[in-house]
């Protein structure tokens, strides 16, 4: 069994950031979603403006949300590539050879 380290660490920190349970409020929003400006997030999660900026912010940073901004606004949307590269850094972890 080889376990590659750099994956493993990716999925970890990505899998703590995601047993916060305000980060997970947002990802599932913006899953349904798509895509949302910080002001729709705060007011549906019912959120202080800058609490959810430092999750948001966090979320960006872990590479688990996509920001574009446009003119005074910023929208958040989840990275479509965070889910694959998750998998895969799970994947390395738990990858046992089977040998018949």
């Amino acid at each position: 069994m080889e376990i590659n380290i750099e994956k493993a660490r990716f999925a970890i920190k990505r899998l703590r950031t995601l047993c916060h349970p305000i980060n997970r409020r947002i990802v599932t929003l913006l899953e349904t979603e798509k895509e949302l400006d910080v002001t729709d997030i705060y007011e549906k999660l019912r959120l202080q403006q800058p609490i959810a900026s430092h999750y948001l912010i966090e979320l960006r940073e872990r590479g688990i949300l996509l920001s574009r901004r446009d003119g005074r606004k910023i929208y958040y949307s989840v990275n479509p590539l965070f889910v694959d590269q998750l998998k895969e850094g799970v994947e390395s972890c738990v990858k046992i050879e089977i040998v018949k």
